[in-house]
């Protein structure tokens, strides 16, 4: 069999011949394989692909050897192929440093040519065979490679990208302005060319980077200052262009002086003048600023053109407020970057307020003469009677005398001289009207009248009131007492004030308010009457008239005979008796009432009589008498007399008649319904009128005479009952009153103990006793010796604590029920004996124990008294104690640390003690971990249990194994250190506790899967022109990891990679890195 292979990938030249032996000739055959075989019945086959084929023969007699094969037709695995690798840009117009790196593959692994195109399609012969190009200028680049067999790859495209311009800045300026120290120059800046995107625009001055755009295409830099600045621009690629920019500004502030150099001499004209200077600033081309006053009245306003340090002046100006402005042509141009001429950084012959810079002087004031005169009239001349002349007063403001005297001209026609701020004006003209106003017309110059230097304000208005008159009339007669009216006429103003006389008195009356006005005069006897003066709010003026008063004199009455206070019994007539002085001015109307008497005092309606009375009806001594007969005690008075129209006079006192009967039923008795036995208890009655004494019967039934109130003391063994009262007088016994009274009982202590220990244990606390319920009582006081304390006081039980350095002792205690009526008369009471605790002692504390069982030593106990361990420690842990009452019990399991064990004796009378014992195990509980239990560099942090500042602990690391490790800790006594230099492998550590000298520990398990260095023999480098190369590197140690070759660019055929020593050979062109790779576990090291 000949078998003829495809020397390329995808060929169909491969052949196979076979020969046949054995059978009976003549064969047939049938070929199977990849593809559609030309004759598959031929016994040589052409045309073939690659791959397996299988034949069937068949001899005449039909004998068959079936899918004899598999025969193979080799070839490549796979087609040359060119694939990029990387390719660069050109970074800059111009530069030519772009590259490309290619990697060849496939084929028959050996190649015999690799051919580089420019953008022309030129073949580049220094670039024959090689891999990898570089300096390279922008374009489209073509790699063709066929192998030893003489296959061809398919070309390869690769564009190689430069910049189509050059990068470059365009920049543009604004200088700092349009006022001098404005710091707000701009720099506008535009990137052209170069490569996008700019990485950045960056702003600089001497003191470093001011401020930098990143990513744009443009930036603008403002509200800088003066000064020298750099803007660099760094494009994608990393070039960069930087340009100088320097911004400008005027050389000095712009500034106007301005003053009033003349102010207005008479009032109302225009002499005024302000004079004004320009300095600093930029002017126009001409070397002129705009110069403008305004604010000052209208058509004062002006505008000049002004060259600088030069006066000009503004003239003929009134009074008034002024403002001088000026404008430079200092508008900021936009011009380019290296523009550094003033005339072309600023202005355009156009002066603006809004783009140029101005300066301004305000509050210039021009002013004029302004006094001020106010007229008034002199305090006190306001009003004037008749026949009296005015006097003003002028007050003169803004003006000073030393300037001259001023000229004041009034609305009637006078003049005067004004030489001081306040003078006052006697007019020598009279007012004819009732109100006069004066003001002032001018004021001037006293030396020229025509020059104004001020004006008058105010007015002065003057009252002329005419003279008042009074007139008196009313004759008349009159009762004594009785007040006679007289009426009073006037004229002028009101209020008025009049004065008149009786003939020997003179009297006021004030504030009379209106006309007729009447006078009420209450004379004891004919009078006659007249007019003294009178006044009104003004004036004084004249009176007349006059008026008589006759006056008729009164009857006097009074009771006569009878007392004023009189008694009778029932309804007995009683006789009532009035006397009458003088006795010949009747007749008479006599008028008395009558209203009852409660308790002395008057009560209800009073009743009016009236009698006709005359002289005939008086007896010798001028009386006049009648009878009464009152069912109830009454007081009568004389109302009233009258004699002629006139009312007498009453004098004397009323006669009161008291009518007595039996005392009244005694109102509800007023005191405590329930009362206590033992206690005192006071009840009352309201006053009964007309009783001598009280009668009270007690409820046990005594009586005692008492006055409306009585107090009651109730025995320890009173009982309820009934409180009677009734009242006695002359005229017998009144009616009963009564009130049912309850006695409550006192606490009954009888046949009643205290129930509780009378043996108590030292320092015992809680202790309870108790008392059954007492009948009656709400609340029980306890008493215990020596003040003790306890709680429970008030009620039946209390909880008694005896104090701990009480050892024996016998002694009472004592309660006492209460209620609300007070405590039993016979308290409780039970004695108690205080007795001593036994002593315990549980041992000596073990401070310094190192295991896990321990004897404990109890002092052993006295006669009649029990001991016994806690059969489980009170702090920490251990096995349970069996044989509690062994004093020397040995005890096992201990927890680390503090383990407590509590001892405890008790007493014949059941008194306990107990103590505690501690052994401190020091054995402690121990963690120990890694950060990371699997390395690659012999180096982790252990970290272990920290320790305890407060306790007496120390630690240590420590290796276990291996044994010769040489692993280094950073602190071996730290709980957490830095191991390093572990070997390969398992590494176990471990971190020791020591506390009192008791040791406790924990291990961490590391392991270190360092992969052994990878070293290749020979140099980095190798040149070789395509022939086969033998590799060799250094062998890993045992445990320190595998070996292997692989390629990590170009293209070769390693034959034995993971042998320390290998064959490399089908070597691509150009470059090609094979890498020596140690590896352990997760670990790895390279060499190449």
């Amino acid at each position: 069999m000949d078998v003829t292979d495809n020397d390329c990938f995808g060929d169909n030249n491969g052949a196979i011949d076979i020969n046949v032996t054995g059978g009976t000739a003549p064969y047939t055959y049938q070929w199977t394989g990849p593809g559609n075989l030309l004759v598959p019945t031929d016994q040589d086959q052409a045309a073939l692909s690659g791959g397996d084929y299988y034949v069937s023969v068949t001899d005449a007699n039909g004998c068959e050897l079936t899918n004899y094969g598999p025969i193979t037709v080799d070839e490549p695995a796979t087609p040359v192929s060119i694939s990029l690798v990387e390719v660069t840009p050109v970074t800059a117009l111009g530069a030519g440093d772009g590259t490309i790196t290619v990697q060849i593959s496939g084929g028959s692994g050996s190649y015999t040519s690799i051919n580089w195109l420019d953008p022309s399609d030129v073949v580049i012969p220094a670039l024959e065979g090689s891999t990898f190009a570089d300096e390279l200028a922008g374009g489209t680049y073509t790699i063709q490679a066929m192998d030893a067999n003489g296959c061809p790859s398919e070309e390869l495209e690769v564009y190689v990208y430069e910049p189509g311009n050059a990068l470059e800045l365009d920049i543009e300026k604004q200088s700092s302005g349009p006022c001098y120290d404005s710091a707000n120059g701009k720099i506008f800046v535009t990137v052209k060319g170069g490569e996008l995107p700019y990485q950045s625009i960056t702003l600089s001055d001497g003191t470093g980077v001011l401020e930098q755009f990143i990513e744009v295409n443009s930036a603008t830099f403002d509200n800088l200052a003066p000064g020298d600045y750099s803007v660099t621009v760094l494009d994608a690629f990393g070039n960069n262009v930087s340009e100088g920019v320097t911004i400008h500004e005027v050389a000095a502030p712009l500034a106007v002086t301005a003053t009033v150099t003349t102010h207005v001499d008479c009032r109302g004209t225009s002499t005024g003048v302000i004079t004004a200077r320009v300095t600093g600033g930029i002017p126009n081309a001409s070397g002129q600023y705009r110069l403008l006053l305004s604010g000052g009245p209208a058509g004062t306003s002006d505008e000049v053109l002004v060259a600088a340090n030069t006066d000009h002046l503004f003239e003929n100006l009134p009074k008034g407020t002024y403002t001088v402005r000026v404008m430079d042509d200092s508008n900021v141009l936009r011009v380019a970057h290296d523009e550094n001429d003033l005339q072309n950084l600023f202005g355009n012959e156009i002066f603006s307020l809004t783009n140029d810079c101005s300066a301004a002087v305000q509050n210039l004031i021009v002013r004029q003469p302004e006094a001020l005169v106010h007229l008034s009239v002199e305090p006190g001349s306001e009003e004037l009677c008749a026949g009296e002349a005015p006097r003003l007063v002028v007050s003169t403001s803004g003006w000073d005398f030393a300037d001259g005297d001023l000229g004041v001209t009034l609305s009637n026609g006078e003049a005067f001289v004004v030489t001081s701020a306040s003078q006052v004006l006697t007019l020598t003209t009279l007012p004819e009207n009732t109100f006069t106003t004066y003001s002032i017309n001018h004021v001037t110059s006293a030396a020229d009248a025509s020059c104004e230097k001020g004006m008058g304000i105010g007015q002065a208005i003057v009252e002329m009131n005419e003279l008042p008159t009074a007139t008196l009339s009313g004759n008349q007669s009159i009762c004594l007492g009785a007040n006679a009216p007289l009426q009073l006429n006037l004229t002028g103003t009101a209020p008025w004030r009049v004065e008149y006389s009786d003939g020997t008195n003179v009297f006021v009356v004030d504030d009379i308010l209106s006309s007729p006005h009447t006078v009420l005069v209450n004379p004891l006897t004919d009078t006659n009457y007249s007019l003294v003066s009178v006044e009104d709010v003004h004036c004084t003026g004249s009176v007349s008239g006059g008026a008589t008063v006759a006056v008729a004199q009164p009857v006097t009455v009074e009771f006569s005979g009878a007392d004023s206070y009189n008694e009778v019994c029932g309804s007995a007539d009683f006789g009532l008796a009035v006397k009458f002085t003088p006795t010949d001015n009747g007749p008479w109307q006599l008028t008395y009432s009558a209203v009852a008497l409660v308790n002395g005092l008057p009560s209800g309606i009073s009743v009016e009589h009236s009698i006709a009375v005359s002289a005939a009806m008086l007896n010798a001594e001028g009386e006049y008498e009648w009878t009464v007969a009152p069912s109830a005690s009454t007081r009568y008075r004389i109302v009233s007399v009258m004699s002629q129209g006139c009312e007498g006079i009453v004098t004397g006192l009323p006669v009161d008649l008291m009518v007595r009967n039996l005392p009244s039923q005694p109102e509800a008795i007023v005191g405590p319904e329930e009362v206590c036995q033992g206690a005192s208890a006071t009840y009352t009655i309201p006053e009964i009128p007309n009783v001598s004494t009280y009668v009270w019967i007690h409820p046990d039934g005594t009586q005692e005479n008492s006055s409306n109130s009585l107090t009651i003391h109730y025995a320890d063994d009173a009982v309820g009952g009934r409180l009677y009262v009734y009242g006695v007088n002359s005229c017998g016994d009144g009616p009963v009153q009564y009130l049912d009274i309850t006695v409550n009982h006192l606490p009954d202590t009888d046949n009643l103990v205290i129930n509780g220990p009378a043996d108590i244990c030292q320092g015992a606390k809680r202790v309870s006793f108790m008392v059954d319920a007492v009948p009656y009582a709400t609340t029980y006081n306890w008493t215990v010796p020596d003040d003790w304390d306890f709680d429970g006081d008030g009620g039946r039980q209390i909880l008694l604590d005896i104090p701990d350095e009480i050892m024996n002792y016998s002694g009472v205690i004592t309660v006492t029920p209460e209620n609300s009526c007070g405590e039993a008369v016979t308290p409780i009471t039970y004695d108690i004996f205080v007795r001593p605790n036994p002593s315990a002692n549980a041992g000596a504390d073990v401070p310094d124990y190192c295991g896990s069982s321990v004897m404990l030593n109890a002092t052993a106990v006295n006669a009649g008294e029990t001991g016994q361990w806690s059969s489980l420690p009170i702090y920490g842990s251990a096995d349970a104690i069996t044989d509690v009452s062994n004093p020397n019990v040995i005890v096992t399991s201990l927890s680390q640390g503090d383990v407590t064990f509590l001892w405890t004796v008790t007493s014949a009378y059941g008194c306990e003690s107990s103590d505690e014992v501690t052994v401190r195990n020091n054995q402690l509980p121990v963690n120990a971990t890694a950060d990371m239990t699997s390395v690659c560099d012999g180096n982790t942090t252990l970290r272990g249990t920290p320790l305890n500042p407060n306790l007496n602990v120390t630690g240590q690391w420590t290796v276990v194994a291996p044994a010769t490790s040489g692993a280094i800790f950073s602190d071996a006594t730290s709980a957490n250190a830095e191991v390093s230099n572990m070997p390969v492998g398992e590494n176990k550590f471990r971190w020791t506790l020591n506390q009192n000298g008791c040791e406790s520990f924990a291990e961490v398990t590391v392991m270190n899967r360092q992969a052994d260095e990878a070293v290749i023999l020979g140099p980095e480098v190798v040149s070789t022109c395509g022939e086969e190369l033998t590799l060799e590197a250094v062998a890993p140690r045992p445990d320190w990891g595998t070996g292997e070759w692989s390629l990590l660019s170009g293209y070769a055929e390693i034959v034995s990679p993971e042998s320390e020593t290998t064959l490399v050979r089908n070597i691509s062109q150009g470059n090609v890195v094979v890498v020596w790779t140690v590896t352990n576990g997760q670990c790895a090291n390279t060499a190449r």
